[in-house]
């Protein structure tokens, strides 16, 4: 089999499940007079097209909306993006996408041979979102509860935070909720839109919407939450950073967008409490926010400069690159912690590993192992408090020569 017969097979399985498509000579003239009435704005608007939808779709695929006007592709006719639901189950699925676009070759090639062949008013459906590519992230648009919040957006993205101004949008942003992030981008007639996912299930941050929404400006950098549903509401984070393309493909309109990844480790996902009820709450608390940290000690580590300076150094305040994790015991005996005497015996013991680079931001990452001694306060009654917890004492566990992936359960014997 020659490669241009391979390639026109399997441009011919990746667009089969849209084999229903009956597009009626009363569309393709309508089509064609909207394409030599001029070029259209680009902008989001819905299309003036009155196709059936259901005719590019399977059977049991719905529609979400209507046809949304686009043009990313370097040239003066206009796309039509198409939402749908599919995978239905208990009525809803989630969101797919797929684009309408009236491509033409002129010159006919093994290659593209499928498509040059089709008049130019046709319009070839290049499927977005679900497919079978790398990159895709979740694999869809938005989920079943977000059919009505997704928020469709053109940006110009060549040369963005690297060389040129882009003349016109050459991408599209796809916001479902708060949650998914998908870049859409043309590539070829035969390869047709490339596609790239960012999710956050915890939700985004770094990007003002309702500003971003008014003046669209490529994403450079985002941060991604992830939950961890712990007791603490603790979540992890994750900076993604637009990155040029690793290989230039000179016959590509638009270069693959892609991202790379920095952990930021644990945070709180909603900021942290004026005093955490739970240890490893306290601790992140004392870790990452320096206006905690002293309502947080003990009296007696209050009133202790020199122990204060000499945790700080311990912990590397001023080199932490992030805290990777924080485990204490998930129950507590709280009557022998209120009945105990004297109040040493009422220390609770916490691990965190964190991260520091001494040598700065671009330096080596160094790995350490704390243990923290909080004591226990029982409830007051005037004022009115609950059980807290203070950090009275912060220790270094060195790691053991020869010992390899040490962790704060092997630390508490967990």
């Amino acid at each position: 089999m020659t490669h241009g017969h391979l390639a026109v097979r399997v441009l011919i399985l990746r667009y089969s499940f849209l084999h229903r498509l009956r597009i009626g000579a009363w569309s393709i003239l309508l089509l064609a007079a909207l394409l030599l009435g001029g070029c259209l704005p680009f902008v989001n608007r819905q299309a003036t097209l009155t196709l059936d939808l259901t005719d590019f779709l399977p059977p049991d695929w719905q529609p979400v909306g209507q046809l949304q006007t686009i043009n990313i592709d370097d040239d003066d006719a206009s796309e039509y993006l198409l939402l749908y639901t599919y995978d239905h189950s208990g009525g809803v699925g989630p969101v797919g996408a797929l684009i309408l676009d009236p491509q033409s070759e002129a010159v006919v090639t093994d290659e593209n041979e499928r498509l040059a062949i089709r008049p130019s008013s046709f319009l070839n459906p290049y499927p977005i979102l679900p497919n079978y590519w790398t990159g895709s992230g979740q694999g869809f648009i938005a989920a079943p509860d977000q059919r009505d919040a997704v928020v469709v957006t053109q940006v110009a993205y060549t040369g963005a935070g690297f060389d040129a101004t882009p003349a016109r949008p050459d991408l599209l942003i796809l916001r479902g909720g708060d949650t998914y992030l998908t870049f859409v981008w043309w590539r070829s007639v035969n390869e047709g839109y490339g596609v790239a996912q960012l999710y956050a299930p915890g939700g985004f941050e770094g990007v003002d919407w309702a500003a971003w929404q008014r003046a669209p400006a490529p994403i450079l950098s985002i941060v991604s939450t992830v939950p961890l549903h712990d007791r603490n509401l603790f979540c992890r984070k994750v900076r993604h950073d637009l990155v040029e393309a690793e290989t230039f493909d000179p016959a590509a309109y638009q270069q693959a967008i892609r991202f790379t990844e920095t952990d930021l480790g644990l945070h709180f996902c909603h900021g942290p409490p004026a005093h955490p009820f739970y240890p490893e709450g306290v601790v992140l608390a004392y870790l990452l926010h320096p206006d905690h940290r002293l309502a947080l000690s003990t009296p007696a580590l209050r009133e202790d400069s020199a122990r204060q300076a000499s945790i700080s150094q311990l912990i590397g305040f001023d080199i932490l690159d992030r805290v990777e994790e924080i485990l204490g015991y998930p129950t507590v005996a709280v009557r022998e912690l209120e009945n105990a005497s004297p109040s040493l015996e009422r220390i609770m013991p916490v691990c965190a590993q964190v991260v520091v680079r001494p040598e700065g931001e671009q330096g080596p990452a160094e790995q350490r192992w704390l243990l923290f001694e909080l004591d226990h306060q029982p409830p007051l009654a005037e004022p009115a408090t609950p059980h807290r917890l203070f950090v009275r004492n912060v220790l270094s566990i060195p790691a053991s020569p020869g010992v390899v992936g040490l962790s704060c359960r092997q630390i508490l014997g967990l």
